[in-house]
């Protein structure tokens, strides 16, 4: 039988690489900021092999945590307002990305005929989703979001085109846009 040393030097060294593996975690705890759902938050700057990047999900680096809607407007088709579309926006990460949310009286908009992006402006940074019929609970809409565009003191705006939608003034044939919208 193994004295009691010799089994915590066994322990100590199986736990030798889980250590060394949160060690980075641990060497910037002081940055660590709860998120609103109560989880931890290490912002991207913390780990620079891990920061945001043009086209990444919302979802990485939890940056949908914080996430607000910056701008939106209504897509119409005749009369008939059958959806929104929005700028959401993550202060502690800097991004912004498109969200579409279709009614039900959008359902049938919810097809590879429609397009939502996200575009920086004064750049090629430009990301776009097709919504799909999965309906989502917590919206109560058909939706999809797009990748990522780091705002970095410029600004970006976010569109939805379909050939039943009624142009936003300004906006080419069939798009809705949203206002720019920059930090």
């Amino acid at each position: 039988m193994r004295s009691v040393s010799a089994r915590r030097a066994v322990a100590a060294a199986a736990l030798a690489p889980l250590l060394a593996l949160a060690a980075p975690a641990l060497a910037h705890a002081d940055d660590v900021t709860p998120s609103p759902s109560g989880s931890v938050f290490v912002p991207a700057a913390a780990n620079d092999e891990a920061a945001i990047k043009d086209g990444d999900s919302p979802y990485t680096d939890n940056c949908a945590a914080d996430a607000t809607t910056a701008k939106s407007n209504d897509i119409k088709v005749g009369d008939a307002t059958v959806g929104l579309i929005e700028i959401r926006h993550s202060a502690t990460c800097g991004v912004a990305w498109g969200r579409i949310q279709l009614t039900e009286a959008g359902k049938q908009y919810a097809n590879d005929q429609t397009t939502v992006a996200i575009t920086r402006e004064g750049s090629d940074a430009t990301y776009t989703c097709t919504p799909t019929l999965d309906k989502s609970d917590s919206l109560d809409a058909y939706t999809c979001f797009t990748n990522v565009v780091l705002l970095d003191g410029g600004s970006a705006h976010a569109s939805a085109v379909n050939p039943a939608f009624v142009a936003s003034p300004g906006a080419g044939e069939h798009e809705v846009v949203t206002e720019s919208f920059a930090e």
